[in-house]
Order: structure tokens, then C-alpha cells, then sequence
């Protein structure tokens, strides 16, 4: 690894303000799911009906109110895209001829997959095996002996700590797929790792040297309050992509791969401050 200096300020993705409701957001994130499912379901019978046509008013009708219920509430782009995802993956199976049973079936695993994400406000994010090898190799100088990957997806991160030095590795996940995947991953693996299921803002992380999350803009301030009131001093916390304008990292990583990775690290303890204070970078060669 080579250390530079780099310009101050490492740019973070703005908050979004929305209205001061926390609860109603999960309530219409659900909403604007469950449209693009109902529609699924619904349009054989709109296709003997009225035909192509009328199945095509739906969809609109079933894309243009999340939209419009995620415009008005500031939800972010990339969760409205996901719900039209989900309508255009329906849509293409029922074209193709797929029974609408099936369709709705692997619907509703791609909701067991994804379905924390209503609440969490955090989709699945998963980490290259570029990043797990840069993360592994910080272990060391940064003097981790515990590390903990919050909302792990596949454990491509943990099960690449685990054959570090680092000697407890803990994998969180909220969803019952990926939590079954990643407890057969680490009965395989020639290192096994815990795996813990449950909401990662749940878990102690007073307990770990090193904690590394692949969230979003919205769930980066609330998990950098909670590093800060819970982590040790001199530990610290790794991000991968997101960071937050009230909390400038201490240092970034840009890793070599297509998309020029940027990992963002607090050493803890932190609080918030304004940004715009120098921060250094590594620059990745790998």
C-alpha cells in the first residue's frame, strides 16, 4: 500500500431531509412493494379480460403510484428502481409464458432476500472479493483481534478475515436466506466464523477491534452514532462506498477495481463535526 495525501474532504452523499415521521416510512416502503407483487398476481386475469393493453395500464397504474408516494415522501432513486424492478422481472415472466404461481413463488424468495430492506432502508450491497482482500490486509496494522461484518450478505468479507490473524470473525445478517447461506459457508469453511441473525444495530460492537459495513447514505449516520457511543477507543470502523457529511473519515481507501471502490475509515472515538477537515488516502494496488 502506498500513502498519499489527498484532497480535504473525501465527498459524501448527501442526507435526505424527509418528513419527520420515522415510522410511516417502513409502512409505505412495504406499500410500494406490495404494488408491483399485486399486479403479478393479478395479470392473467387482466390479460383474459381486457388483453396486452389493459396489463400494461396496470403495471403504469402499479409503477406511477410508489413513485409518486416515493417522491413525496424524498425516498431515495435507488428504492424506487428496486420496486420497478420487481414489476419488470414479473411482467418478463409472464410473457415468456411462466406460470403466475412460479412467478409469484421466486417473487417472494427475492422478498425473503431483500424484504429487511423495507425496514433497514439498506439493500443488498455485495462486497467484491477486492475489497475483502484489502480489509483483510488493514487487519493487521490496524490491530484487530475481533471483527465483525454487519449485514454480510454472502460473507465474502468474513469468510476473507477469517483466514487472517484476526481471531473471532462475526457475520450479521438480518435475512433468513442469506443467514442460512452464510451458516453453510462457515460449516465449510476451513476457519469457521460465527454468524449471528438479527437487525445489525442490535449488535454490541463494543465487543470488536474492526467493524465493516456495506450499507447506504441514509444508514451511515445512525451506525456512526452507534460506533461512536459503543467502540473502544482506538478501534475502528470500515464503510464501504457511503459515508456522511457530518462525519468526515479519517482516512479512504481507493481500491483498483472497475468501479474505484472508495473505503472510508473512522477511528473511534468520534463525534460529528463539519466537513471540509483534511483526511488522507491509500491508494490501492492491487
Amino acid at each position: 500500500m502506498r500513502w498519499k495525501r489527498c484532497l480535504p474532504g473525501e465527498p459524501a452523499p448527501a442526507q435526505g431531509a424527509g418528513p419527520r415521521w420515522p415510522g410511516i416510512r417502513p409502512v409505505l416502503s412495504l406499500v410500494t412493494q406490495a404494488m408491483p407483487i399485486l399486479a403479478v398476481c393479478t395479470a392473467p386475469q387482466w390479460m383474459t379480460v381486457r388483453g396486452w393493453g389493459a396489463l400494461i395500464a396496470v403495471y403504469a397504474l402499479a409503477l406511477a403510484i410508489p413513485v409518486a408516494v416515493g417522491r413525496a415522501w424524498r425516498m431515495e432513486p435507488w428504492w424506487l428502481a428496486l420496486n420497478c424492478a420487481f414489476s419488470a422481472v414479473g411482467l418478463i415472466f409472464i410473457w415468456i409464458g411462466l406460470s403466475p404461481v412460479l412467478t409469484l413463488i421466486l417473487l417472494l424468495a427475492s422478498a425473503l432476500i431483500l424484504g429487511p430492506a423495507a425496514t433497514d432502508r439498506v439493500p443488498l450491497f455485495l462486497s467484491n472479493a477486492r475489497a475483502a482482500r484489502a480489509i483483510g490486509r488493514l487487519a493487521r496494522p490496524l490491530r484487530a483481534k475481533s471483527f465483525v461484518d454487519l449485514g454480510a450478505g454472502l460473507g465474502t468479507v468474513s469468510h476473507a478475515l477469517a483466514r487472517t490473524d484476526v481471531r473471532e470473525v462475526w457475520s450479521i445478517e438480518r435475512s433468513p436466506v442469506l443467514w442460512l447461506l452464510l451458516r453453510l459457508r462457515s460449516a465449510f469453511a476451513s476457519r469457521p466464523f460465527h454468524v449471528w441473525r438479527g437487525d445489525l444495530f442490535g449488535f454490541p460492537l463494543g465487543q470488536v477491534d474492526l467493524a465493516y459495513a456495506f450499507l447506504s447514505p441514509e444508514a451511515m449516520p445512525r451506525l456512526l452514532v452507534k460506533a461512536a457511543r459503543e467502540m473502544r477507543p482506538g478501534t475502528w470502523l470500515i464503510s464501504n462506498s457511503f459515508g456522511s457529511a457530518d462525519w468526515p473519515p479519517d482516512r479512504c481507501i481507493v481500491l483498483r477495481d472497475r468501479r474505484r471502490t472508495h473505503l472510508y475509515l473512522w477511528r473511534m472515538p468520534r463525534q460529528a463535526r463539519r466537513a471540509g477537515s483534511a483526511s488522507e488516502a491509500i491508494d490501492q494496488n492491487d
